[in-house]
């Protein structure tokens, strides 16, 4: 399993996504060949809901499928350079991390253990569970319709060439052919997302564990402390900070491209269904909220805007993605609130060899404390500095925003989506502030000189 993964993490490797591609693009050749890439309308169908009128999407007018020979190349290009950039698994030099201890023995012992946690057998298998789980989730209701000749579609079931069969112009095995090559190339993005999602998951769970902290000092493993000195404000960390500003910068990509496939999967009559939500929204607000009961917000609005399983994996799988990037910001908190003294929060940072003298000798200890927590308190969150990190947190936020609320242009509702960007920029400047502030409070219950005054 080690040299396979060793190869599916090569960059070197680049007739992959030349190969990928080629598959995307045979995808939409294979689709016009059998029929199914172009839209049937009106059809009059019996759903387990009664009979209605539907209309079925081709292939070629899905831009997520069509898209494929762009995002199957992409999504294994992403991966493996954000892996080469946290771990060096293909390149002599040692991984950011590992930079963080003087070279010698040690730093070569903390390369190893990365590239092994990277590679690592146990974390594979997580890794292909996961993927196989996501796929079965999202084909579950396409297999449904597969298995009972679609006596089990709603009017809530998505409508398009995936179960053109339906309608009568195609036969079943034609389509399930289509239906299982092309959710190859999904499987094929689905890995890779996965992989990328619990590779992460296993760095900056291993950067936490490589901090030193006076409670498990006694472990054996190589461990670097803080520097409370760090003329840069850093802790020291500087040297690992390209591996987590290329996580970012990747969380800023992911949630452009999963922003499409979402905006894809919204049709133009759910988004104007919003639009007027809002509008009721607004217009009760101007009332100075004197008549709320006016307002009922329709679910169905939202609802359309996460209309099947893979949307609300889609939305999912970036909050956690988000969540385990941000995990290197805790390194300010690393002990816990389980000390709730100054004292000996901070001793938690700093070997006895480094704990200053003037306490030792009985030296006013008040004023030792505050010497160290106001070093404690300049040093920032984030490795590379918290006002870079706000301003990269802030482009993921607000590209989530529009991966949860998928809006787009609309005739007649082109000032709304224009208010809504307005609202998007506004709520992403408040969050990227909170975002760090958040951490500022856990630091401020331990002890209120942990904290800037302006925090």
């Amino acid at each position: 399993m080690l040299t396979l993964v060793k190869y599916y993490l090569d960059p070197r490797a680049r007739w992959h996504y030349a190969a990928l591609a080629v598959y995307g693009a045979l995808l939409a050749g294979l689709a016009h060949q059998l029929g199914l890439h172009e839209d049937l309308l009106s059809r009059e169908l019996v759903l387990s809901t009664g009979s209605a009128t539907v209309d079925f999407l081709g292939y070629w007018s899905r831009p997520n499928w069509m898209s494929l020979p762009v995002l199957m190349p992409a999504s294994l290009l992403a991966l493996r350079a954000i892996v080469a950039r946290i771990s060096k698994l293909h390149d002599p030099d040692p991984p950011p991390l590992a930079m963080l201890f003087p070279a010698g023995d040690v730093r070569t012992k903390v390369s190893r253990l990365i590239r092994q946690t990277i590679t690592g057998r146990s974390l594979w298998i997580w890794i292909l569970a996961a993927t196989a789980a996501i796929q079965c989730a999202d084909m579950a209701e396409l297999v449904s319709n597969y298995w009972t000749q679609g006596l089990n579609a709603t009017d809530r079931t998505e409508f398009d060439w995936t179960v053109m069969f339906l309608a009568g112009q195609v036969p079943q095995s034609h389509n399930l052919t289509l239906v299982l090559a092309a959710y190859t190339g999904q499987l094929w993005c689905i890995l890779c997302g996965v992989s990328l999602l619990l590779l992460l998951a296993a760095h900056n769970t291993l950067f936490l564990r490589l901090i030193w902290l006076r409670s498990r000092q006694e472990s054996g493993d190589p461990m670097v402390a803080v520097d409370l000195n760090d003329e840069e404000r850093r802790f020291g960390l500087l040297p690992a900070s390209e591996a987590f500003n290329c996580q970012v910068t990747g969380l800023i990509i992911a949630a452009c491209l999963l922003s499409g496939s979402r905006i894809a999967n919204v049709a133009a009559p759910d988004a104007i269904q919003l639009f007027e939500t809002g509008r009721k929204i607004v217009g009760a607000l101007k009332n100075a909220l004197s008549e709320p009961e006016s307002v009922t917000i329709q679910a169905g609005a939202l609802a359309h805007l996460l209309r099947d399983t893979g949307q609300w994996i889609i939305v999912l799988a970036w909050l956690i993605l988000f969540a385990i990037v941000l995990l290197p910001a805790r390194i300010k908190v690393l002990p816990g609130l389980r000390f709730k003294r100054r004292r000996e929060f901070l001793r938690q940072f700093v070997p006895d060899g480094e704990w200053p003298v003037e306490e030792k000798e009985g030296i006013d200890a008040n004023k030792v404390l505050d010497l160290l927590a106001s070093k404690f308190r300049a040093n920032s969150f984030w490795p590379s500095g918290d006002n870079k990190a706000r301003v990269l947190f802030g482009f993921a936020i607000a590209a989530a925003f529009f991966m949860v609320l998928p809006l787009r242009p609309v005739e007649g509702y082109w000032l709304d989506f224009l208010l809504f960007v307005a609202v998007v920029l506004a709520a992403t400047a408040f969050l990227s502030k909170v975002l760090f502030v958040g951490f500022q409070w856990l630091l401020y219950y331990v002890h209120p000189s942990l904290v800037s005054p302006d925090e």
